[in-house]
């Protein structure tokens, strides 16, 4: 089968997953209902890409301000990823893959009709090969940390109370719960399957690892019966190592400078973002561990460690220091 630039073709004898068993008996459902869930995510390779070309796949701010003889933004290309695949590897790829528009070629009748698809190289998340989960494009698989009974339980207390006139607290299968049962926690994971990076980037995680991520940088998808999220590594903020928090990836994490609510004369503030912070958590930046910081707006994270809030910002996102023994 003729080759694309930057796309694989592979094959597929469906094009949705319409097909369950209940009870003993075999169904066919309307996947018309919700076609998110149902379509087919994984395919046969049959065709590998020519080369892999120069077009843009992801793009980060540099930070503020940005470099003044080049873009504000940082690239990514086609050209970048490792190219990791082979013949008769069985792809998993994004829901929104198999359209009548990404059809290359039809064969057979039904109900032994074969389809053949193609879909770009950095939208492949992971190849499996000899029973081996391999990611792709960057791609990392993750389980997401979830809360425990504890952090959605509130402590309860009686109408009784002890001899000091102190409420008396109920016992903790008496306490009043948040939520039906434990959810995923916002933005914390624990890594299961690493792949290569990007050209040029350099990997920081391992398997194992508990990492923190940046908002809507992750999406679900059912991989060989398990359900992942799945991220990629430029979108990772920060690891633990050894019980601590780490910055990675040019983030810094600070200690937000509290803003004035209201003025001596009893006028409200509107209360507005933070500019200025004390570092808590350097990483690969060049800035010690308690140095106050002015920083700009375009990219924060807030981040609870350890019940005290802080702030995940770019080191190229610092404008100036305000101590005289650092520099931006």
């Amino acid at each position: 089968m003729m080759p694309f630039n930057n796309y694989v073709i592979f094959k597929t004898d469906t094009m949705f997953n319409d097909k369950v068993s209940f009870k003993g008996l075999n169904l066919v459902i309307d996947p018309s209902f919700d076609p998110q869930i149902h379509v087919r995510t994984y395919g046969e390779v049959v065709s590998l890409p020519l080369h892999l070309t120069s077009r843009p796949v992801m793009q980060e701010h540099r930070g503020s301000p940005a470099p003044a003889d080049s873009s504000p933004f940082e690239y990514r290309y086609v050209s970048d990823v490792s190219q990791d695949l082979q013949i008769g590897d069985r792809i998993y790829f994004h829901f929104n893959t198999i359209t009548m528009k990404n059809c290359v070629k039809e064969e057979g009748v039904h109900p032994n009709k074969t389809w053949y698809f193609k879909v770009s190289y950095e939208q492949i998340i992971c190849a499996i090969r000899n029973g081996k989960i391999i990611p792709i494009a960057s791609y990392i698989l993750v389980d997401p940390d979830f809360e425990s009974w504890e952090d959605i339980l509130v402590p309860t207390y009686s109408q009784l109370r002890n001899d000091k006139g102190e409420a008396i607290l109920k016992p903790k299968d008496q306490w009043i719960q948040r939520k039906v049962k434990p959810e995923y926690k916002y933005l914390t994971a624990f890594v299961r399957h690493v792949g290569n990076p990007f050209r040029g980037d350099k990997c920081e995680i391992e398997v194992g690892q508990k990492i923190w991520y940046r908002r809507n940088a992750d999406w679900m998808n059912t991989i060989e019966g398990k359900e992942y999220f799945v991220i990629r590594q430029r979108h990772i903020t920060g690891k633990e190592v050894n019980g601590e928090f780490v910055p990675i990836r040019g983030h810094l994490l600070v200690i937000p400078e509290s803003e004035p609510t209201q003025t001596e004369s009893g006028v409200i503030i509107k209360k507005k973002m933070t500019r200025r912070g004390v570092v808590f958590a350097q990483g690969d930046s060049s800035f010690p561990v308690g140095t106050k910081v002015l920083f700009g707006e375009s990219d924060r994270q807030e981040i609870k460690l350890g019940g005290s809030d802080y702030l995940l910002i770019k080191k190229g996102d610092v404008i100036a220091t305000l101590e005289r023994n650092a520099k931006p």
